[in-house]
């Protein structure tokens, strides 16, 4: 059996977060929330959602972004011996000595005298704001953070997110927010970029614009080791809300009323529509925009959509644009020749077709694709399979994160995590023996309600050989049930007797 290989996980902690008591939590390759309805578990990926979202993600970054230059550090990082220190790195990091060739990019760490003007940009207490703003768009509370503190909660609600020495901390409280941030000195800031160059170049070609240009070049500093500082969080991520499929049904009505309600502001009296939260806001936005998004490149996701359409659809899911570049989503069952329009297919298949698209248009190597109960209206074979290919998908460097009620999900990720002990040739002939999962690439959290204090304790369970699986709470509830199944027997045959 292969040695495994060393994982610095994405640490998360929260209290008295929405209906969440207690959590900690490391997000794996393949991270499942379980638990009963109401204990947070939506709660909890949208949170991981909206970190995705806020810190640096490229072309998926939020206006506004996460890193700025803090006011008191500018006139320092700008002074003129700031500005030879960057310009001596800066060039001595383009040649190689060896060949004489010039380098395009940076790849390592940042010297100290560098990596000390960059820790202040990550440190920002001013962060907090736009962290503060994105956690409120994602729940789609408008600005007030009071409805995602616990109730009964006296302190407001606590985040930390940890990566290694690296650590952030947010405390939300009923009026405002407090931020800090952990980016200890004696430990070496590693990035990559391939810009710093060109933009060096323009602070000699354009020096009237050359404190614009510098403050552009340490931001981009401070983005190139955000991977290093918190993982895979500096990457997109996706989420598919346990709604996808009435979005799917009604995407047109809801855009149309919205578009009817944004040209009636200021005329008439809009009616009332409810507000959107930001998950799925984001959500809506990229169903009807997949053409913009869509990428030559081939995207590892494509096989697994093939092979979703073939083992568990039994057809293949695609979109056509209208002149107005608006999608219509069809389904094809294998053998037909015509298309059959997603509003007409089983329930299964309008579950499953944006997970479908998702992966064959927009997700990519090192992106994290969230998947609230993706088993809705899957027969219990099915679900195994698809838990089968969500494993699959994590082997292949997507990050997948599940929120779930499924006993059949849990049974056959128990599976692939164990199947792991056997070497290739003894797995050989079983079902996942292709999506096998080591310990270090999966989690399981439980969410238990909790009296006191009121609200629910999220903890890890782990995979027990003896009892068959992971252990859930639903073996008390399959007891329950089997005990009034007895005592009905009972019953009936005590009243028997008595006749």
């Amino acid at each position: 059996m292969s040695k495994p290989r060393s994982h610095n996980p994405v640490r998360l902690a929260v209290t008295d977060f929405g209906p969440i008591a207690k959590a900690e939590i490391d997000l794996r390759p393949l991270t499942v929330f379980i638990g009963p309805s109401n204990t947070g578990k939506s709660y909890l990926a949208i949170l991981i959602y909206a970190l995705h979202s806020l810190f640096p993600a490229g072309a998926f970054r939020r206006s506004g972004g996460f890193l700025r230059i803090p006011r008191w550090r500018r006139d320092a990082i700008l002074a003129e011996d700031s500005m030879q220190r960057l310009g001596e790195w800066v060039d001595k990091m383009s040649s190689d000595s060896e060949s004489g060739e010039r380098r395009k990019s940076f790849d390592g760490p940042l010297p100290e005298e560098l990596a000390s003007e960059v820790r202040p940009i990550l440190e920002d207490a001013s962060s907090g704001d736009a962290l503060s703003e994105e956690i409120a768009r994602c729940f789609g509370i408008g600005s007030s953070s009071k409805r995602l503190i616990r109730s009964g909660s006296r302190r407001g609600a606590n985040i930390v997110l940890q990566r290694g020495p690296f650590r952030f901390d947010l405390a939300l409280m009923a009026r405002d927010h407090r931020f800090s941030a952990t980016i200890p000195t004696g430990v070496p800031l590693l990035g990559s970029d391939a810009n710093i160059q060109g933009l060096w170049r323009l602070i000699s070609r354009a020096p009237d614009r050359r404190r614009f240009v510098a403050t552009n070049l340490f931001t981009r500093l401070a983005e190139s080791v955000m991977p290093h500082v918190v993982g895979e969080l500096s990457q997109p991520a996706f989420y598919l809300p346990a709604d996808r499929a009435g979005v799917m049904h009604a995407h047109r009505v809801v855009v149309s009323a919205l578009v009817e309600r944004s040209a009636s502001a200021g005329l008439r009296s809009a009616p009332s529509i409810p507000t959107l939260s930001g998950v799925l806001a984001d959500f809506l936005e990229q169903l009807i925009n997949l053409d913009e998004r869509e990428s030559h490149v081939r995207r590892p996701g494509t096989d697994f959509a093939k092979d979703i359409e073939r083992d568990i659809l039994s057809g293949a899911i695609r979109f056509d644009l209208s002149e107005t570049r608006y999608p219509s989503f069809f389904y094809r069952p294998h053998g037909w020749k015509e298309d059959l329009p997603l509003l007409n297919t089983s329930s299964m298949v309008t579950e499953l077709a944006p997970v479908v698209l998702y992966l064959r248009h927009l997700v990519s190597r090192g992106d994290t694709l969230i998947i609230e109960e993706p088993e809705s209206h899957l027969h219990p074979e099915m679900q195994a399979a698809l838990a089968r290919q969500l494993a699959r998908l994590a082997r292949s460097g997507v990050h997948v994160i599940v929120t779930t009620h499924s006993e059949w999900l849990l049974d056959q990720f128990a599976n692939l995590v164990r199947m792991s002990e056997l070497d290739e040739k003894r797995r050989s002939g079983l079902p996942g023996s292709d999506a096998v999962l080591r310990p270090d690439q999966f989690g399981a959290w439980l969410f238990r309600r909790k009296e006191r204090p009121n609200g629910s304790i999220v903890e890890e369970i782990s995979i027990d050989p003896d009892a068959g699986g992971l252990l859930s709470d639903y073996g008390g509830v399959a007891d329950q049930l089997y005990g009034t199944w007895s005592e009905i027997g009972n019953r009936i045959t005590e009243g028997s007797g008595k006749r």
